[in-house]
């Protein structure tokens, strides 16, 4: 666009209803409409700034108002190094081919402005022209009225206004939107705003003031040339002019600069710079809003390979994000940044209630046991989701953290079908297993798939889709492995990067890199014999990280993977399936088991959890463990528990041991 470097000045401010000029308008209460003349002009040469960015702007003050006021907003857009000019129309009505001459229009008034200038505005727009919408301009009577520019183009919905007390920036729905870059602080005085929230379909707040009206409204596309428009919920002029007003020492003239920019689209090739963010709280990721880089006369290809744009959430860990602009004639240019989310959330553990217990008899002290934390379900087995499509011999479910999906596959064939399914067990796809599953496991260390095969025929890492579907693709590596029965599921330990199996009440230990047979170890101590044959699952709960299922008292059996010993176990309903021979599995907390129908879940492993399903680390760094000999008074024991990124919680509790028992006397 052609740049001007007139500035204009307030010659003559019409207003009609006795409006009085000498006093800002929200003093005095809204009067009739003004009319916006013709103004006299005169040459202004303001010195061009230099500020962080290469792209700057033309850009317009359209405003009815005193012109000490109007030339403070102009003073500190140009202070911002964003524009090469910002010039003013005050109280006259432009035509069009006036207002293409900008990249974007700032509008607001101290006086009314005269509706007949909305036609020229949404003419503007239809023509792909930005413009901010400002105070006294959302105003119901003050506003512009019955044109396209308020009603077609309309966001925050035309308003009452009255006096705030002091209000500040309060929550940012989208910190990563270009309005917001840099906008840490805003504090407005007793100046007035809208008190509507309500909006036009489409119409998306970006933020709000402290006491919950809107303070940022953005909507795109609109008319045939896809324009953008925002609505500031603040009078520019700033408390360098009147102390009432928005404090000029905050980010107000920053989030006016911005929004002109944005609204233009001019600096919309540009990249945005690298976003770290902390994941979203109870989630291992966080959804990100970033405005997508869209440069004019530009054909725009993504070309990175993560399948995540703005808007989705994206996982802990570094993602690129990459573009490529295609400008025609062999002139191509690129633009990427990385989107990094960080697991700040510690653990979350259920500790257990302080103990009192009377001495063992005889004894100054007491055996006493506690439950790991209670971090195993008491009780009966709570039902969860099911898992259709799943008849008879099945060989496992796993669970992906990162994308919150399930995997289900038959064992038998290797044209037997691997499902997908969402987490609220819908099939969301399906594939070609291309392999004789038994067993199937999430990997955490690796982020895949992956799962044993019949009589030890390797270790495959299935092939997933930028939306984590599994495809029929995959390796196979090792492509032998030992396992000490044809039919044997295995699990995986992702403590020690093995892969173990159970059979004949004994725990096999393999390595995952090679398949080699590392250590067998002999399980004792259970209530029964009854196991399913087949299957184990792997927990990572200290003291019971291995799990088998006992089919005919329909009990989970937890198994400490460093000794064999029995240590606890966990009642299913007895609705629960009876299965002696794979169709069980364990994966996201639960004991799977299908019917030779569908897979039915129940909960068996909670009360201490991580937002990111990692593995968590259990120490005891004070006091002593479960079933020992606590001696009479108090023992303070203390545990900690580590996520994968180093976030810790500390349970601690007392243990005092009453020494109840009477001397004993002997005449």
């Amino acid at each position: 666009m052609r740049k001007f470097y007139l500035l204009f000045f307030f010659l003559t401010l019409f207003v009609f209803g006795a409006v009085a000029q000498a006093q800002k308008a929200s003093d005095l209460g809204p009067e009739g409409k003004s009319i916006l003349k013709s103004a006299n002009t005169v040459t202004q040469i303001m010195p061009e700034l230099t500020g962080t960015s290469d792209c700057t702007i033309d850009a317009l003050l359209l405003t009815a108002d005193v012109i000490e006021y109007v030339e403070d907003v102009q003073a500190y857009l140009m202070n911002t190094g964003m524009f090469n000019v910002v010039d003013i129309i005050n109280d006259s009505i432009p035509t069009l081919p006036t207002l293409r001459n900008y990249d974007a229009i700032l509008v607001w008034a101290d006086a009314n402005i005269d509706d007949t200038i909305g036609d020229t505005l949404a003419a503007y727009i239809d023509e792909g022209g930005g413009v901010v919408s400002a105070v006294y301009n959302l105003y119901t009577g003050w506003g512009i009225e019955g044109t396209r520019f308020n009603t077609d183009y309309l966001l925050l919905n035309l308003g009452t206004y009255s006096p705030a007390v002091t209000t500040t920036l309060g929550t940012v729905h989208d910190p990563n939107h270009p309005i917001m870059d840099l906008v840490s602080n805003l504090s407005n005085s007793t100046s007035y705003r809208n008190n509507n929230e309500t909006m036009t379909t489409g119409s998306v707040v970006i933020a709000e003031w402290s006491d919950g009206l809107p303070l940022v409204v953005v909507k795109e596309n609109l008319g045939p040339a896809n324009a953008r428009r925002a609505d500031i919920n603040l009078f520019p002029p700033s408390s360098t002019v009147r102390s009432d007003l928005w404090d000029a020492t905050t980010d107000g003239d920053i989030l006016l600069a911005n929004a002109l920019v944005w609204v233009s689209k001019k600096c919309d090739s540009e990249c945005h710079d690298d976003i770290i963010v902390d994941n979203d709280p109870g989630t291992c990721g966080a959804v990100v809003n970033y405005h997508v880089p869209s440069p004019p006369d530009a054909d725009v290809t993504r070309i990175d390979e993560s399948g995540l744009t703005s808007g989705d959430e994206f996982p802990v860990g570094t993602t690129l994000q990459e573009w490529e602009f295609d400008y025609g004639d062999g002139i191509k240019d690129t633009c990427s940044f990385t989107v990094t989310v960080v697991d700040n959330e510690a653990p979350v553990v259920d500790c257990p209630d302080d103990m009192v217990v009377s001495n063992d008899p005889g004894e100054c002290h007491a055996v006493v046991n506690f439950s790991n934390f209670n971090l195993m379900t008491e009780g009966e087995a709570a039902p969860g989701i099911t898992l259709p499509n799943a008849p008879t011999n099945q060989a496992g479910v796993a669970y992906n953290p990162d994308k919150k999906l399930y995997y289900a596959v038959r064992a038998g064939n290797p044209t037997y079908t691997l499902y997908t399914y969402d987490e609220s067990g819908n099939q969301v796809a399906e594939s070609t297993a291309g392999f004789d599953f038994r067993g199937l496991w999430w990997n955490p260390n690796t982020s895949s798939l992956e799962g044993n095969g019949y009589i030890g025929n390797g270790y495959r890492k299935v092939d997933l889709d930028a939306n984590g579907y599994a495809l029929s693709t995959g390796t196979t590596d090792p492509a032998s492995n030992y396992q000490p029965n044809s039919q044997s599921q295995g699990d995986y330990d992702y403590d020690l990067d093995e892969v173990i199996y159970c059979y004949n009440n004994t725990i096999y230990r393999t390595s995952r890199a090679t398949g080699a047979s590392i250590a067998d170890i002999a399980i004792t101590g259970l209530p029964a014999n009854t196991i399913n044959t087949t299957f184990v699952g792997y927990t990572g709960v200290p003291g019971g990280e291995v799990l088998i299922y006992d089919y005919s008292n329909k009990a989970v059996y937890f198994i400490n993977k460093t000794t064999g010993e029995y240590s606890w176990s966990v009642q299913l309903p007895s609705s629960a399936p009876a299965k002696s021979y794979l169709n069980t599995s364990y994966a996201n907390g639960h004991i799977w088991i299908t019917d030779g129908t569908m897979w039915y879940s129940y909960k068996v492993v909670e009360n201490i959890s991580d937002n990111c399903d990692t593995s968590l680390i259990v120490e005891q760094t004070a006091g002593l463990p479960s079933g020992s000999e606590f001696p009479v008074g108090v023992t303070t024991n203390t545990f900690t528990v580590t996520d994968s990124n180093d976030n810790t919680t500390e349970c601690t509790f007392n243990v005092t041991v009453e020494d109840n028992e009477a001397p004993t006397v002997v005449c």
